[in-house]
């Protein structure tokens, strides 16, 4: 295996590495950037001529890793979706209670 092409494989496979860690301990910050550095290495990838079997297969793995990345991002900004509806009505609840107590209190002064 050319040099080239082992490195480019290690590459990729230590992208993976990373972006599972990341993935395992929620740490989105890593997942940003080891997806910038997916970005970069793709990009770069992209002008070769051809791509060597090791690191068509590497790459592939990345990819379906990167998907689930995705799958989780999503089901986390649904998870902060919630939690901020949920605090807006929880404000709104706290606003209209305040409104109500300060009628009452305005109409027995």
């Amino acid at each position: 295996m050319p040099r080239g092409v082992a490195s480019d494989r290690r590459r990729l496979l230590q992208l993976h590495a990373q972006l599972a860690q990341a993935l395992r301990q929620d740490d989105w910050e890593a997942v940003i950037k080891v997806d910038q550095a997916i970005r970069e290495l793709l990009q770069e990838l992209a002008t070769r001529p051809q791509l060597d079997d090791g690191v068509l297969e590497a790459k592939a793995r990345l990819k379906k890793l990167h998907a689930q990345a995705l799958l989780r991002c999503a089901q986390a900004c649904e998870r902060l979706w919630e939690q901020l509806l949920d605090y807006l009505d929880h404000a709104e609840a706290r606003v209209a209670y305040q409104q109500v107590s300060q009628l009452g209190l305005e109409e027995r002064g």
